[in-house]
C-alpha cells in the first residue's frame, strides 16, 4: 500500500510531499521526501522500484488510493515499467472510502510519529531548530521507516527486517544527525597509503540493501563502512 503525506511546521512554508509505502506480509516500511509528486521527481520511482526489489516479490499487489489521485497512479505505472522482473495488480481504493486503503492511512501515521520523534531528540542534541529546508530533515523519513522495519518487533515476536530476510538487523545504532567518522567506499580502491581515509560527517542511516553507513557531509550524501563515533563532547558541534 502507498499514498502521499505532508508534514509542515506551523507558519512554515508549503512542505515537500513524502511518499510512505508498506508492505503487508513483512511489515516493511519505506519513506521519504521527493521534490515532487507523480512523474514530476524520477526519485520517486527509483525508491519504489528500489524498495519493491529489496522485498524480493515476483508477484506484487499495489493498493493505491484512487481519490483521483493522477500523480500517485503515474508513480504506480512509471514504477510497473521500471520493474519488469514483477509482476504487478493494480488496485485503486474507491473514491471517498479512506477505509479501504487504511493499511496506507495507518502507515502514514506510524512514519510521521516516528519522523517527529526522530525530529525532536536531533533538535535538542544540536540545541538548534531543524528549518524546513535542512538538508538533516530531509533524511528524516527515510531513517524514521528503517527504525520502525529494524527495530520494532510485532506479535510474532520478530522484526519486519527479521520477516524479510531471515536475521536480525545486527549494525551498530548510532543517533540521527550524530557527527561521525566514516570509511567512505572509494578509500578501499586507493592507493595512497598516507592520505587519510576516514571522512568526517552527520549519520543519516545505514543502507537498506546494502548496509553501509550514509553520511551527510558538505558535498552531499556519502555511502562508508567502518564507523567510528567521536567523543560525547564533539558528537554535536
Amino acid at each position: 500500500s502507498l499514498d502521499y503525506a505532508y508534514m509542515a511546521s506551523e507558519g512554515g512554508e508549503k512542505a515537500m510531499p513524502m511518499l510512505v509505502v508498506r508492505d503487508r506480509l513483512t511489515k516493511m516500511y519505506a519513506a521519504s521526501f521527493l521534490k515532487a509528486k507523480g512523474i514530476g521527481d524520477p526519485y520517486g520511482t527509483c525508491f519504489l522500484a528500489g524498495f519493491i526489489r529489496a522485498l524480493g516479490y515476483r508477484r506484487l499487489e499495489v493498493m493505491s488510493d484512487g481519490d483521483g489521485e493522477p500523480a500517485l497512479l503515474a508513480l504506480v505505472n512509471r514504477t510497473v515499467e521500471a520493474v519488469p522482473e514483477v509482476e504487478f495488480i493494480k488496485r485503486e481504493s474507491p473514491v471517498g472510502d479512506h477505509q479501504a486503503n487504511g493499511e496506507a492511512e495507518n502507515a502514514v501515521r506510524e512514519v510521521k510519529r516516528q519522523t517527529r520523534v526522530l525530529k525532536l531528540a536531533t533538535e535538542s542534541a544540536l540545541g538548534r531548530r531543524l528549518e524546513e529546508r535542512d538538508p538533516l530533515l530531509a533524511w528524516l523519513p527515510r531513517h524514521a521507516g528503517d527504525i520502525l522495519n529494524r527495530y520494532r518487533i510485532g506479535e510474532d515476536g520478530k522484526t519486519a527486517d527479521r520477516r524479510r530476510v531471515g536475521r536480525e538487523w545486527r549494525r551498530p545504532a548510532v543517533s540521527f544527525g550524530e557527527k561521525v567518522f566514516v570509511k567512505p567506499a572509494w578509500a578501499y580502491r586507493r592507493k595512497q597509503d598516507l592520505q587519510h581515509r576516514m571522512i568526517e560527517g552527520y549519520y543519516v542511516g545505514h543502507h537498506s540493501r546494502t548496509g553501509t553507513v550514509l553520511i551527510l557531509t558538505e558535498h552531499g550524501v556519502i555511502r562508508g563502512t567502518g564507523i567510528r563515533r567521536q567523543p560525547e563532547g564533539e558528537r554535536w558541534s
